[in-house]
């Protein structure tokens, strides 16, 4: 009887061997479209700021161009980034991904004197400007 038990399971780890696993990849929607959106769009925001025309330098318009800067054009670009790294897209994941993380930085930067730049105390852009132009002109000869 054992002789009979060990010979029926045998029989059956063996049909198992014959059997194929397959495994499901969910896809990932292409995030270039989302990518270069939200860096055309934080890129003409931040030149408008910059040129002293469409957006206030001071107070609101200072608040919209800092946390469009932090949230939309650098998380989301990190993100972007991250999506493209899932798709084996070196080049494209790391365009989104160091532009969104040199936003981020940004808007932290800026973002940390907000309130001092919001109330006037501190003239937006002159206080720490060489330090910002520096890290600016590191960043686009990096690139």
């Amino acid at each position: 009887m054992a002789q009979y038990a060990f010979e029926h399971e045998h029989e059956h780890e063996q049909e198992h061997e014959h059997e194929q696993v397959e495994t499901v990849v969910t896809p990932v929607a292409d995030p270039i479209p989302l990518g270069m959106g939200t860096l055309a769009f934080t890129t003409a925001l931040l030149g408008c700021f910059y040129a002293g025309f469409i957006v206030p330098s001071l107070g609101p318009g200072a608040r919209i161009v800092i946390s469009t800067a932090l949230f939309f054009g650098g998380i989301v670009q990190i993100l972007a980034g991250m999506w493209e790294f899932k798709k084996a897209n070196t080049v494209a994941a790391t365009i989104f991904s160091s532009y969104g993380g040199f936003l981020v930085a940004l808007g932290a930067i800026f973002g940390a004197l907000g309130p001092l730049l919001g109330a006037g105390i501190i003239p937006p852009l002159v206080s720490y400007s060489s330090a910002g132009q520096s890290s600016q002109v590191c960043w686009f000869l990096a690139h």
